[in-house]
């Protein structure tokens, strides 16, 4: 969109509400999701879709009562963008139009008279841009809008009193040497192309199973767990277990546990049981056999954990429940709790083989498809609040 004062880029849309000699544009339009620094003159593209830009605040041409410019009926010329005129002009970011459309892609073509050669209404005005008044970095410039150093390209800015570069984004730092970020949690240099972490120094500083490693050191820079056999290898770099107990994981001083290097499982230091984060408990990957976190083996029967030997049910028991030391859980005494083991969760009696459910109080078995309780033993079933459900009636049902 030209008139004989600018040019804009829009998208059109056609309505057959507007006379078709007529164009309206919105006002003000810019890009806030671009970044002001990739042009500092016209930050976030606000001269590329402004219509301000056709018209002009020259006194000349304001409104003379009220000093308002024109933004309405104006002579303008609409044609389709072409590579042409998506091109920077040298002194420009607009043409002035000429008498005839643009209907080539030529650079040449594509302006018939440039702003530098066209008679000014008023000298302008001399400006010089300040200066700054301290020494600025090799590799940084000074945008005196804001004061600030910048590095061209990224646009990072220089904080001075530390001397480290700061994406304005993300806020993170960066070596203004190197580029390498700054990891806090690892105090180290990071470069986040290849993901190699440097010491100050830059050296490169291996890790392994995002745990640091110092290959040739004699001494663990860390203290090892008491009691533990885990030990101290030089030219691994790092402390684990000797043998096969250490094969394929590494000491985190940090937890105190040890790390397996490829599936990324937590290895107990002393016994090396793995930890199961679901049952929160450890598990000896040779045998199989759990323990909890006091090293005290876990006992299993129908899928619950039972404790024989424990001379106290470690949970309440509800009347008709005892608890059996020697098993290790509870059950309901005589015929009715025979192979059935007591659910605490649920209240409900679990047999031990068959899986079924058992109401406590008559042994009855939980039949799921119909929600009733059914006698085992005599066929006869029950509804939940032990009302007899008669033969015919279960037929039906």
């Amino acid at each position: 969109i030209e008139t004989r004062r600018g040019r804009i880029r829009m998208r059109a849309n056609v309505e057959p509400s507007m006379a078709p000699k007529a164009i309206w544009c919105p006002r003000g339009w810019w890009f806030p999701e671009r970044d002001p620094m990739e042009d500092p003159e016209a930050p976030f593209g606000c001269l590329q879709s402004n219509v301000n830009v056709l018209t002009s605040v020259d006194n000349e041409h304001c409104d003379p009562i009220g000093g308002s410019w024109s933004n309405r009926g104006l002579l303008c010329k609409v044609y389709k963008c072409t590579d042409a005129d998506l091109k920077a002009k040298a002194d420009t970011r607009w043409s002035i139009p000429g008498s005839s459309p643009i209907k080539s892609n030529v650079y040449e073509e594509a302006v018939q008279v440039m702003p530098s050669e066209q008679p000014l209404r008023f000298d302008p005005i001399p400006f010089t841009p300040p200066t700054c008044d301290r020494e600025v970095p090799e590799g940084l410039v000074w945008d005196w809008h804001r004061d600030k150093m910048v590095q061209p390209g990224t646009h990072y800015e220089l904080d001075e009193e530390s001397g480290w570069l700061i994406d304005p984004k993300t806020q993170k730092y960066y070596d203004m040497f190197s580029g390498w970020a700054y990891d806090a949690d690892k105090e180290l240099l990071l470069d986040e192309a290849t993901g190699t972490y440097y010491d100050f120094e830059r050296n490169v500083v291996p890790f392994v199973a995002d745990m640091r490693v110092y290959p040739g050191l004699e001494t663990a820079p860390y203290a090892l767990p008491e009691g533990s056999d885990v030990t101290w290898f030089p030219e691994k770099g790092y402390a684990t277990k000797p043998g096969a107990a250490g094969e394929g994981k590494i000491y985190d001083p940090e937890s105190g546990w040890m790390v397996g290097i490829e599936d990324g499982v937590w290895y107990d230091a002393y016994y090396g049981y793995a930890y199961d984060p679901t049952a929160e408990n450890l598990i000896d990957m040779t045998t199989g056999q759990r323990y909890d976190m006091e090293y005290q083996p876990i006992y299993e029967v129908a899928g619950y954990r039972v404790y024989p030997g424990t001379e106290q049910a470690p949970y309440e028991l509800p009347e008709g429940i005892v608890w059996d030391a020697e098993k290790g859980y509870s059950t309901v005494a005589g015929e009715i709790g025979e192979g059935k083991i007591y659910d605490p969760d649920s209240g409900w009696l679990v047999g031990i083989e068959d899986g079924y459910w058992y109401e406590r109080f008559y042994g009855y078995a939980f039949d799921p498809t119909d929600n009733t309780l059914l006698d085992l033993k005599t066929g006869d079933r029950y509804t939940m609040e032990y009302e007899p459900i008669a033969a015919d009636e279960a037929a039906a049902e």
